[in-house]
């Protein structure tokens, strides 16, 4: 999607919005629905992440929920950034409106049609509409890239079926694909399909144009028929669906419909200017909350020039060499943090490019011939022909460490094109590793301080709590004597028994805040994991509020590399709160899926949903951060995030998506190592 372009207007009123506190999904959704290019890239996005699939898998909305505020501001900087660096077409500017023009017209008319024929899902009607040429768009930006600018047509070769392929990744149950790929044949042959697909087979049509008043006349007849609607009624809604795109327009500065607007004009690329110097200087390129200041940095260049693969090595001041960190799209991500690179001329490409300060591809013909085989090895592990070392020098000369991307030869092209967006992003990279990386010195010293002071009163209070908890545990081995003719009775004193020791274990653990924890060879069955939990709690918490419980266990699933205590924790965790905020007749769902593949590595995961009454936006803003609970009494807030905390440990990831209407859903991703791997 890098030479995917979008409408300058949009992108201003786009990244105006995103710096408005006040601004919701529901108004970021709605301008970029007045963007193929814009709407492609959060699709595009939301598959490559493996976001959250929503319901409603049409919905920009659920997309933009599921992918989360830092990506969406970096999709539309990077399409921002990307779009006035583009080569600039004097007579593009109508080719593009053309297209545009077209684009909402068959957007608004599949909505519209949608609604009058009651489809289940409109808004994924309108989202097919407006890619429908998205082909197009793609074959003009290429040929204005190679021409340097010059766009003497609209062609529609060398991309056919992108958008389809597109909808057909992000949501295989749909029929969005097919309605793509028959978009252009003749209405008869669609009689029998689906209705989308014949919703779009005449919008497309309509949108279009190059129908006389006779031809229009036959095919809105024939339409009437196909959709079971009245021709009339099919006539009216063309008809309004032109007024709202004129609408629509002017709302962006254009004046109607007729002519085809000039998008891409000098006033436009000035107004473009502006709002990328501003990107710069506000940063809004590189955001960290959640993840490292490494991980931004990374997945930031993944988002804005897609590579193939990359790989970020931090300079290690003490060996004085280069270390693999953090990787994406690599099929050795092990093997890359294994690598260590002497900081030597003449050894490697990224050590090269970090001495001499500057951005260095494989293929420059000065380059002198490198001593060692790392590089080669490189290209093997990111599994492309070409690489590129982009080098990240802080304050004073510092080296920080190196960008290496792995390129095909087009791509390779693409980035030497763009030095000075390159330029650009790594002076704010580097800002943001000094300070979020680099500037953590000063803290660390402070923590440290306090932290010989809590592990000094944990463990008295960890001495203290032990003490009732060997008192339980006698009194159990007295009632577990008494009743063993009771096989039941006795096998529910045996759960209370192991989970008291699981205390003692958590308890123990807390005296060791602090210290490197004990790597961890044990194995876990998430399955039987699963039903021991699901027993307990159908028996107990869930009995007593009447909270119905039901398993979905992928029977493929083999036992894990993890620890099996910290996984019990956060199942816990998780479905006690379920408990806590279900009523009497609610269900929980828990669910297990094996070969979930996320960034090229596979994953097993757990899934657990509820159809309750949602969590609102204010808490789901904080809900892995330290927050005063809403549960009151002795809650503190913690759960969420002892749940994220742990996962870290054991290299997982949790998303959450919740609303009203479809209740909580949380999903768990961890490593699928085995054991004999």
């Amino acid at each position: 999607m890098a030479l995917l372009p979008s409408i300058p207007a949009v992108l201003v009123r786009l990244n105006q919005s995103m710096r408005n506190p006040r601004v919701g999904l529901d108004e970021l959704a709605g301008v970029l629905l007045h963007d193929p290019g814009l709407s492609a890239r959060v699709v595009a996005a939301a598959t490559l992440q493996a976001a959250p699939r929503h319901p409603d898998a049409g919905s920009l909305q659920a997309l933009l929920a599921g992918l989360g505020p830092d990506t969406l501001r970096t999709l539309a900087t990077e399409a921002l950034v990307q779009r006035f660096f583009s080569p600039f077409a004097e007579d593009a500017g109508a080719g593009f409106g053309q297209l545009w023009l077209a684009s909402l017209r068959c957007a608004c008319m599949c909505r519209s049609l949608a609604r009058l024929a009651e489809y289940a899902a409109p808004e994924e009607a309108y989202l097919v509409g407006l890619l429908h040429n998205l082909d197009q768009w793609l074959s003009v930006a290429t040929d204005a890239a190679a021409t340097g600018g010059r766009v003497e047509g609209v062609s529609d070769g060398g991309h056919e079926g992108i958008a389809a392929t597109l909808l057909e990744r992000w949501n295989p149950d749909s029929f969005a694909s097919d309605a793509l790929v028959l978009r252009q044949v003749p209405l008869g042959q669609v009689a029998d399909s689906p209705l989308l697909v014949r919703l779009v087979n005449v919008s497309c049509t309509l949108a279009n144009g190059g129908l006389d008043d006779q031809e229009q006349e036959d095919f809105l007849d024939r339409a009437s028929h196909v959709l079971g609607l009245s021709q009339r009624g099919i006539l009216e809604l063309w008809q309004l669906a032109q007024r709202d795109v004129r609408d629509v327009l002017i709302n962006y500065g254009f004046e109607g419909d007729e002519p085809a607007p000039r998008v891409d004009d000098e006033r436009a690329r000035i107004d473009l200017g502006r709002h990328v110097r501003d990107a710069a200087l506000t940063g809004m390129l590189i955001q960290v909350t959640d993840k490292s200041a490494w991980q931004a940095v990374l997945d930031n260049f993944s988002l804005l020039f897609e590579p193939a693969s990359v790989a970020v090595f931090e300079y290690d001041e003490d060996s004085r060499s280069l270390r693999g960190r953090e990787s994406r799209g690599v099929r050795g991500m092990q093997a890359i943090r294994r690598l260590q690179l002497p900081l030597e001329r003449g050894r490697t490409l990224p050590a090269e490019a970090c001495l001499e300060e500057t951005l260095l591809f494989s293929t420059d013909a000065d380059l002198p011939d490198m001593a060692s085989g790392v590089d080669r090895q490189l290209r093997r592990l990111m599994g492309a022909p070409q690489l590129m070392a982009l080098p990240l020098i802080g304050h004073e000369g510092r080296p920080l460490g190196v960008l290496v991307g792995g390129l095909d030869e087009v791509q390779a092209h693409h980035l030497r094109q763009q030095a000075d967006l390159l330029e650009q992003y790594r002076d704010i990279a580097v800002q943001q590793l000094e300070r979020d990386v680099f500037g953590l010195e000063e803290r660390v010293a402070a923590l440290e301080e306090q932290l010989h002071g809590l592990q000094s009163h944990t463990s008295k209070l960890v001495h203290e709590a032990n003490n009732p908890l060997g008192v339980i545990k006698n009194y159990l081995q007295v009632l577990a004597s008494r009743l063993q003719g009771d096989q039941e009775k006795h096998g529910q004193l045996e759960v209370i028994d192991q989970e008291i020791d699981r205390v003692t274990d958590i308890l123990g653990r807390l005296r060791d805040i602090g210290n490197e924890p004990e790597p961890s060879g044990n194995t876990v069955d998430i399955n039987t994991l699963v039903e021991d939990l699901a027993s307990v709690f159908e028996g107990s918490l869930f009995a007593t509020r009447q909270i119905g419980i039901e398993l979905s266990l992928d029977e493929r699933l083999p036992p894990i590399l993890g620890n099996r205590n910290h996984l019990k924790q956060v199942l816990t965790n998780l479905l006690k709160n379920a408990a806590e905020a279900l009523s009497s007749g609610d269900r929980v769902h828990i669910e297990t899926r094996d070969s979930v593949i996320l960034d090229g590595r596979k994953h097993v995961q757990i899934l657990i949903a509820d159809n309750g009454p949602g969590l609102p936006d204010d808490i789901l803003e904080h809900i892995f951060t330290p927050v005063v609970s809403q549960k009151g009494g002795s809650h503190s807030g913690l759960g969420l995030v002892i749940v994220k905390n742990l996962l870290s440990e054991m290299n997982g990831s949790i998303v959450v998506f919740s609303t009203p209407e479809s209740g909580t859903r949380f999903e768990i991703l961890l490593p699928r190592e085995l054991p004999d791997e």
